[in-house]
C-alpha cells in the first residue's frame, strides 16, 4: 500500500511540475505575441519607435503670470496627452503641466522639454516682466510754482490692476508747451 501511494505521491509532483511548465510556456507565447503585434522586433524594443519630436510654438516669451500652451508633435502627429513627458529646468520662473501648459512663475529664461521614446525636443521660455497698464501718482499736483518741491508717491499697475513693484526708473518731462504748470 505504501508503494502505491509513493508511486501516486511522484505522479501528482511530476504532474504539478509539467502544469508549471506548460503555464509558463503558454505566458511566454503570449508575450511574444503581443510585442511582435506591436512592432516589437528581435532588438529588445516594445511598440513603434520615435523618429522626431518637436515643439511649438518655438521660444515664446511670456509675462509673469501669463500661460501658453505647447504642442509636441511626435514623428508628425500631435502626441495626444499624456503620451509625452513634460518637464521645466528651472519650475521657478516656468512650470509645465502634464498637458504641456506652460505658467510664467518669475522673470527669467527656463527651457522646456518634451521626451518620449528615448526622443527629446525643448523651447526656450523667456519670463519678461509685465507691461505697465497704468500709472498713479499720489497727490495728484497739477501745479507747482517756480522754486517748489513736492514728493510724490508713484505707482505702476499690471493689466490686472497688480501694483509692480522692483521699477526704479522713473523720468518726468514737460515740454515747453506748458503742459506741466
Amino acid at each position: 500500500m505504501s508503494d502505491t501511494l509513493t508511486t501516486i505521491s511522484r505522479r501528482l509532483r511530476d504532474m504539478f511540475q509539467l502544469s508549471r511548465m506548460l503555464i509558463f510556456g503558454s505566458l511566454l507565447a503570449t508575450a511574444a505575441l503581443v510585442v511582435s503585434s506591436c512592432g516589437g522586433g528581435g532588438d529588445g524594443t516594445v511598440g513603434p519607435t520615435t523618429k522626431s519630436i518637436s515643439i511649438s510654438p518655438a521660444n515664446p516669451e511670456l509675462a509673469v503670470s501669463q500661460t501658453v500652451s505647447l504642442v509636441a508633435t511626435v514623428d508628425g502627429v500631435a502626441a495626444q496627452p499624456g503620451a509625452v513627458f513634460w518637464s521645466s529646468s528651472d519650475p521657478n520662473i516656468a512650470t509645465v503641466s502634464e498637458s504641456g501648459l506652460v505658467t510664467a512663475r518669475t522673470v527669467g529664461t527656463a527651457r522646456v522639454a518634451a521626451s518620449t521614446q528615448g526622443r527629446s525636443a525643448e523651447t526656450t521660455i523667456r519670463v519678461l516682466p509685465p507691461k505697465v497698464a497704468r500709472v498713479e501718482v499720489v497727490p495728484d499736483v497739477r501745479s507747482l510754482l517756480a522754486g517748489d518741491t513736492t514728493n510724490v508717491r508713484v505707482t505702476a499697475y499690471d493689466a490686472n490692476d497688480v501694483a509692480l513693484t522692483g521699477r526704479k526708473r522713473w523720468s518726468l518731462s514737460y515740454p515747453d508747451s506748458g503742459w506741466w504748470r
